[in-house]
C-alpha cells in the first residue's frame, strides 16, 4: 500500500532551512534579494527554506557570502561534517596554483557568476 502523504509533511522543515530562514532574516533581505544574489528567483530560495532536503554545498556557500556569514557555518548545519576545502575558501592566497588546472565548463561558469556578483557587491 502506497503512503499517505499528509499536509503535516509540508510543515516539517530541515535544520538547515531553519538556519537559511534566519540568515537571510537576520541580513534583513528579501527572498527575491537573496535570489538574485546568487542567480536565482523568488521561487527557488522560498523551496530552500521550506524543503526538508538539503541543498548542494555551492548553494549554500553562495548564500553564506550573500547573508555576510561564515560558510562553514551553514555547511555544518546542513550536516557537511568533513570540509578538507574550508581553508582554501577561508585562506585563498594559500590554496595550490593548480586548482584551476582540471575545471569544468560548468564551473567555469559558476565561478565567471561569483565574480561578477562579487565585483556587483565591491561597487556598493
Amino acid at each position: 500500500m502506497a503512503q499517505r502523504r499528509g499536509p503535516h509533511l509540508l510543515e516539517r522543515k530541515s535544520t538547515i532551512a531553519k538556519a537559511l530562514t534566519k540568515a537571510r532574516d537576520d541580513a534583513k533581505l528579501t527572498q527575491d534579494m537573496a535570489g538574485r544574489s546568487i542567480g536565482k528567483d523568488k521561487s527557488f530560495i522560498c523551496r530552500l527554506e521550506r524543503s526538508p532536503k538539503t541543498p548542494r554545498p555551492h548553494i549554500i556557500r553562495a548564500l553564506a557570502v550573500t547573508y555576510d556569514i561564515p560558510p562553514d557555518k551553514l555547511l555544518k548545519k546542513a550536516g557537511y561534517k568533513e570540509l578538507p576545502w574550508l581553508d582554501v575558501i577561508k585562506k585563498p592566497d594559500s590554496s595550490p596554483d593548480t586548482i584551476l588546472d582540471d575545471i569544468s565548463k560548468k564551473e567555469t561558469r559558476e565561478l565567471k557568476r561569483y565574480l561578477a556578483f562579487l565585483r556587483v557587491m565591491k561597487s556598493k
